[in-house]
């Protein structure tokens, strides 16, 4: 059966594993190695990898902080196809309730955060930097009041770096509110998009990389 889609644009908002995503401090760092080579003699090439599951472009799932909390086992594939809104908070540091007043959108849906992170790109500059616009409390309650189904955002976390408690994570993931971290729009205007964000067939685990990609 063949299946016609009538999109007119694909944007991947993935990051470069490696070369634009950077190790979260802490976290075991990204390796990739040559395993075997024809250039040197051997039947094939094969490379292996080594990484943290929160590296580059990455789901979150409520395991990752709550415990007993549902993983990426317990998702269908379906629920990484969605309806999805672009919003961009352009010139802040961090998005509060205040930012999201007159923000509506569909039960359901997923929302991206589109900020300077993405404006300036230093967040994929494969260099860790602490100082990148997040959520604080407030948003995190306001998305709530929303009923997505995800929120993502244009850092490798949701959540400010000096957070000690994590709050933002637990408000969202205490609602089945999926956590998509690490995307780049700097070339994705705000709008209404269709969202695939497939994680890797892991199992019980807290978070998976994910291939992101928008459908307009």
């Amino acid at each position: 059966m063949i299946v016609k889609y009538s999109y007119k644009k694909f944007y991947d908002i993935s990051l470069l594993l490696g070369e634009e995503s950077f190790t979260y401090p802490g976290d075991p760092s990204f390796i990739m190695e040559e395993v075997s080579s024809l250039k040197k003699g051997d039947d094939c090439n094969i490379s292996g990898i080594s990484m943290s599951l929160h590296e580059g472009t990455h789901l979150d799932f409520p395991s990752h902080f709550l415990d007993g909390g549902k993983n990426c086992e317990d998702y269908s594939v379906g629920e990484f196809i969605l309806p999805a809104v672009v919003v961009e908070i352009p010139d802040k540091k961090t998005i509060t309730k205040d930012d999201l007043k007159d923000l509506n959108i569909d039960s359901g849906s997923a929302i991206l955060f589109k900020t300077d992170n993405s404006k300036n790109e230093k967040n994929f500059t494969g260099k860790f930097t602490g100082d990148y616009c997040c959520l604080d409390e407030g948003a995190a309650d306001e998305c709530i009041k929303m009923s997505p189904s995800l929120i993502g955002i244009d850092a490798l976390s949701i959540e400010a770096y000096d957070s000690v408690s994590y709050p933002v994570h637990k408000k969202l993931l205490s609602h089945d509110i999926l956590i998509l971290e690490g995307i780049n729009l700097a070339q994705v205007s705000p709008g209404e998009y269709s969202l695939i964000c497939m994680p890797l067939k892991l199992g019980k685990v807290e978070a998976s990389p994910a291939r992101a990609v928008l459908l307009k």
